[in-house]
């Protein structure tokens, strides 16, 4: 069950008087039949002139607040509301629901416009990004999935007595800042530079830290999301005390000290070696196959069974032979030794 019904609640400390003035008094009117008192209302400048655009660019009775407006010798007077009543005249709406309450004086009127807008409880962004999720607004969901991805739990409020766990963050205006400024890569990076360090809280300064040091072209390639880690969990108390100490001193903000004593303690840290390459055999180098020498002829005595071929090349009988014969010896062309032994016999 996600409804809570309106219950009275105990409140100590306060003593309650009877509620003042008389019951207010809800109508539709023109709202051209209004009138502002300038001695104490604020005048239409550049943020008003922005708001009231806004009402004008997207009305929805949905939204309408009634104004509070009183009756004067002059008519009816806004007290509080007159931005949605000068979009709703804008418009050409003929006529807008108001409130008429009862303040004759102008002293009370203009006590009224104070405590109207003195005791309203204006919305953190933290609140207004979970409303925002709820209602599908696109940005709103892209940041909480990008921060679910590294484990980072969005807050609606500071927890009790400020005991944060691990990746609880109530900075989602600075994240959303972030995702203005920089492409998501880059702000998934300063995102995993500090939620790996398990912060409780993921605080705005670490944020804002984390993105000049990643983003600073000083920077540039000297220190990654893996080496603020590292350095930021080699210091006392992170390093947040000795920034603070030295933001005073130098007269610069909080995270951009934290900044460089990241950056000093990461110089401090051992070297990451590089990888090992697995080593690649080179491949084999072809060496074709030597060419066969060529037999040896003799020029000295020359063992029997030597014969000549068809071309007149010696060929070469290698049975084993124990006699020795002079080239003299040899038959004449065309007379085998056959028909030499024939003819000395």
């Amino acid at each position: 069950m996600t409804k809570r019904p309106i219950a009275p609640i105990k409140i100590l400390g306060v003593t309650p008087v009877p509620p003042q003035g008389e019951r207010p008094e809800v109508t539709w009117i023109a709202p051209t039949e209004i009138r502002v008192e300038d001695r104490y209302q604020r005048s239409i400048g550049e943020r008003g002139r922005k708001l009231i655009a806004t009402i004008y660019g997207s009305f929805d009775w949905r939204l309408w607040r009634l104004p509070i407006c009183v009756w004067t010798d002059e008519g009816l007077e806004a007290v509080d509301g007159q931005h949605g009543l000068i979009a709703a005249a804008s418009l050409g709406i003929a006529e807008v629901p108001i409130m008429i309450v009862d303040a004759a004086k102008i002293q009370d009127r203009a006590g009224l416009f104070v405590n109207v807008n003195k005791d309203r409880l204006a919305l953190s962004y933290a609140q207004l990004h979970a409303a925002k999720v709820l209602a599908g607004d696109a940005d709103a969901v892209r940041l909480g999935t990008m921060c679910a991805a590294y484990g980072i739990n969005l807050l609606r409020a500071p927890p009790p007595r400020d005991a944060y766990k691990p990746r609880e963050t109530i900075a989602i205006q600075t994240i959303a800042a972030l995702l203005r400024r920089y492409e998501q890569g880059d702000v998934e990076r300063i995102l995993a530079a500090i939620a790996n360090t398990d912060a409780a809280p993921v605080s705005a300064v670490q944020l804002r830290a984390a993105e000049h040091l990643l983003t600073t072209p000083e920077f540039a390639g000297e220190i990654d999301s893996e080496m603020i880690t590292a350095a930021i969990l080699s210091l006392p108390d992170w390093g947040e005390q000795e920034a603070k100490l030295f933001a005073a001193t130098h007269c610069v903000p909080v995270w951009r000290a934290l900044a460089s004593i990241w950056f000093k303690a990461s110089k401090k840290m051992p070297k990451r070696q590089a990888p090992k390459l697995a080593s690649v055999p080179a491949a084999p180098v072809y060496v074709p196959p030597a060419p066969r020498a060529a037999p040896p002829v003799s020029t000295g005595p020359i063992i029997a069974g030597i014969s000549r071929t068809a071309t007149g090349g010696p060929m070469i009988d290698r049975r084993p032979t124990s006699r020795i014969v002079e080239l003299g010896d040899l038959p004449g062309p065309g007379r085998s030794a056959l028909d030499q032994r024939r003819a000395g016999a």
